[in-house]
């Protein structure tokens, strides 16, 4: 599989936990009980995921040498 491929992929699933996350802290009656630095891991993975994602998609796919006869 391809390192562009891989980061891609990486990158979406941090998106979605990081989505996920967020959801389950507010669906839950205790929501204003959480603490902002959670809230902050939340923010941090979803940034990672996407700055991983973002980058894997700038990446320039780089050219294939011809093999050299021996």
């Amino acid at each position: 599989m391809d390192k562009k491929m891989v980061g891609l992929i990486l990158g979406v699933v941090l998106i979605i936990i990081a989505i996920i996350l967020f959801g389950v802290q507010y669906a839950t009656k205790y929501a204003e009980n959480i603490k902002w630095d959670l809230r902050a891991l939340f923010v941090i993975i979803g940034l990672i995921g996407l700055i991983l994602a973002v980058w894997s998609l700038m990446k320039k796919k780089t050219p294939e040498k011809p093999a050299k006869p021996a």
